[in-house]
């Protein structure tokens, strides 16, 4: 993706922006998977959703640990949205620390995944190069409001996620807790906009463990459509989550 977005956004990413490209400890017999996830952080996050993300996103390590390939092939990046952008880099999935994260500021949603399908792209281009195979990566978004941003970098955000879907270079899912939040990405988004009933972000997170570990048990590249496993598991009721 050939953009130059620190310079097109300014000074919306914040400094904790660090890329550092080293071959990951990981089984190089295996495609590596890029699971890029973008939280939303915004002011409208705080109290128990922002509570929600933070308890949910410390499971998320230990859950993907417990499949064998996807501990040993998958690398995650995680990219917050609250006021400026923070992108975490990709790190291997075992050895990723989840950040405490605190709600505030507008919803610059369309300036992270920007940012993320850039980090991811390069991500790609840098494995490959070490003759390291790639899946196709897989992007998971989490936001309960409408983007505050410029329109033009709404429609260029738009524009690139649908431009990498057509060639197949990535898969992308979004998630929401309205149907305000659905009506305003669903233009944005070629597959489905899910709809989190209740809010219940734990959801959300569980479906990530899924779909990361049903793509990382695949050898082969072309993008397969998870929404009919996503819909079926957003149907699950879990007893569990009645305490989330």
């Amino acid at each position: 993706m050939s953009i130059s977005l620190k310079t097109l956004l300014g000074g919306l990413l914040s400094p904790r922006y660090g890329i550092i490209d080293h071959p990951p400890a990981l089984n190089a017999r295996l495609p590596r998977l890029l699971l890029s996830v973008a939280l939303d952080t915004s002011s409208s996050m705080y109290g128990d959703p922002i509570a929600q993300v933070n308890k949910k996103l410390a499971e998320l390590v230990p859950e993907l640990s417990q499949d064998a390939v996807a501990r040993d092939s998958m690398e995650l990046q995680m990219v917050t949205f609250g006021g400026t952008v923070q992108v975490h880099p990709y790190v291997p999935v075992r050895d990723f620390s989840p950040p405490v994260l605190r709600a505030g500021g507008c919803t610059p949603m369309p300036e992270a995944m920007l940012f993320a399908m850039e980090e991811t792209e390069r991500r790609k281009v840098f494995l490959e190069s070490i003759e390291i195979s790639v899946l196709v990566p897989h992007y998971f978004l989490l936001t309960d409001g409408a983007a505050t941003s410029p329109p033009d970098v709404i429609e260029l955000a738009g524009e690139a996620i649908h431009q990498i879907e057509e060639r197949g270079g990535g898969a992308f899912y979004a998630f929401v807790t309205n149907q305000g939040a659905l009506d305003a990405l669903q233009p944005l988004f070629p597959r489905k906009v899910q709809l989190l009933a209740g809010a219940n972000l734990a959801k959300f997170f569980r479906i990530i463990s899924a779909s990361a570990c049903s793509v990382s048990q695949t050898s082969v590249s072309p993008v397969s459509d998870l929404t009919p496993m996503i819909e079926r598991q957003l149907l699950i009721t879990h007893e569990s989550e009645r305490d989330a």
